[in-house]
């Protein structure tokens, strides 16, 4: 009995050993592992630039993800050599590297654009569509007519474009940026034009000047008619429904004033040539 005993303490004895030896062997081989995992990382992230230089550098050599095509759309003669210097400059060799942000930035240099939406393809093809700057008005500056968009950026016009939009004239241009109009003027331009292109088109290309010279005061003139009428700058909407009204009136008559002033509120004082 007692040597029975004895046998089933030792064989307890030699298994919880083994026990103890298995989990040894686990935490060493755990040890081993990470630190494996640790010295790998390590060796990448310091040679992270070392590797990413010989990738980009293999790919230099190959025509992988190369730039085959770029096309630009929506072009015209007059910038085209300008188009075409400034994507030389900002466009790279490969396609992964091409920036359509750079891209659209870039070209705000030529201004006449207001960007451009690029697209880019694995193929190797970009897409350039140039976006111009849409005038509402035409401005004289320098002796030069130019035009100027709704932010109010002043841009030329083209040699061979027809534009049927007003004068601007009397406006004040921005004391740091002499190539933007004062921003309180080009909202009391916006106004106008905004509600006249709701009201109909034909009234809108009706009108022939947009006057900003007076502080308070707006005078329009509208090229089917002689009469010029004088606004509230600060109601030039409500201004205009009455304008609209008079028009109409005015037509139908025989009888033309040179200035109807509707700067006072709920009143219309009619002027003729003669007083």
């Amino acid at each position: 009995m007692n040597r029975r005993k004895g046998v089933n303490q030792r064989n307890k004895a030699v298994a919880q050993k083994q026990k103890y030896l298995h989990k040894g062997r686990k935490i060493v081989f755990k040890v081993v592992l990470a630190t494996m995992a640790g010295s790998a990382l390590i060796y990448l992230w310091t040679g992270r630039e070392h590797l990413f230089d010989a990738v980009n550098q293999r790919l230099e050599k190959t025509k992988i993800l190369s730039v085959r095509e770029v096309v630009v759309k929506n072009s015209c003669p007059q910038i085209q050599e300008t188009v075409d210097a400034v994507l030389d400059t900002v466009i790279d060799s490969k396609i992964f590297r091409v920036n359509e942000k750079r891209i659209s930035s870039a070209l705000k240099v030529i201004p006449s654009l207001q960007g451009a939406q690029v697209k880019r393809g694995i193929t190797g093809r970009v897409v350039v569509n140039l976006i111009a700057r849409q005038p509402v008005a035409l401005v004289q500056r320098n002796g030069k007519i130019e035009l100027v968009d709704k932010s109010g950026f002043i841009f030329p016009v083209k040699s061979s474009a027809v534009y049927e939009v007003p004068l601007l004239t009397g406006c004040r241009a921005k004391s740091e940026d002499r190539d933007r109009i004062w921003a309180q003027d080009m909202k009391t331009v916006l106004d106008l034009i905004g509600y006249v292109k709701n009201r109909s088109d034909l009234f809108y290309r009706q009108i022939s000047q947009i006057d900003l010279s007076e502080n308070q005061r707006v005078v329009v003139s509208f090229q089917s008619s002689p009469v010029k009428f004088v606004l509230d700058r600060n109601d030039v909407t409500a201004n205009l429904r009455y304008a609209d009204k008079i028009r109409a009136m005015l037509t139908e008559g025989f009888w033309n004033p040179a200035v109807v002033n509707l700067s006072h509120k709920n009143l219309a004082f009619l002027k003729t040539d003669n007083n």
